[in-house]
């Protein structure tokens, strides 16, 4: 898609976006990314909602890295955005899942991207998950919007 704006993919985002709530079944995800860049959707067939998560410093490289503005930009739009462990930031416990051998974990750490729940619930909803998503890839990581976007959508 190169020499395309971001906004020149808005359909086939909101296209891909729509898929993964009305086909497939409880394990789909959507990837979409911009060289290391990505934000990534998980959602299952019926859904109203998708999650979603954006990656965080932990795995970009240095020269990508989000300052404490754009942090607060992905705040800004309902992201929650991890805690750093340290020994100035106490972590506390929390449940977890049950991990593969049935037994419960103590503790779950911190989510290591940056993460929010997204209404899904009909097409405007979905249209402006797209449009947030682009926008977030331009505006928060900085992203050329003459940038090729790939999307990896996979349907369980």
């Amino acid at each position: 898609m190169s020499g395309q704006s971001f906004q020149d993919n808005e359909e086939p985002l909101v296209h891909n976006l729509s898929r993964l709530i009305t086909e497939g079944g409880d394990g789909n995800f959507l990837i979409v990314s911009v060289g290391e860049v990505y934000i990534q959707f998980a959602g299952s067939r019926g859904a109203t909602s998708v999650d979603c998560e954006a990656v965080s410093n932990q795995f970009l490289p240095a020269e990508l890295q989000l300052g404490e503005g754009r942090l607060s930009e992905l705040q800004a739009l309902g992201f929650e955005v991890p805690v750093e462990v340290s020994a100035e930031v106490p972590v506390q416990p929390k449940p977890s899942w049950r991990n593969l051998w049935g037994l419960l974990a103590v503790t779950t750490p911190p989510p290591p991207n940056y993460s929010r729940t997204f209404d899904a619930a009909d097409e405007p909803a979905v249209r402006e998950i797209a449009r947030t998503t682009l926008s977030i890839l331009s505006d928060v990581y900085g992203c050329p919007t003459q940038s090729p976007i790939k999307y990896e959508l996979e349907l369980q």
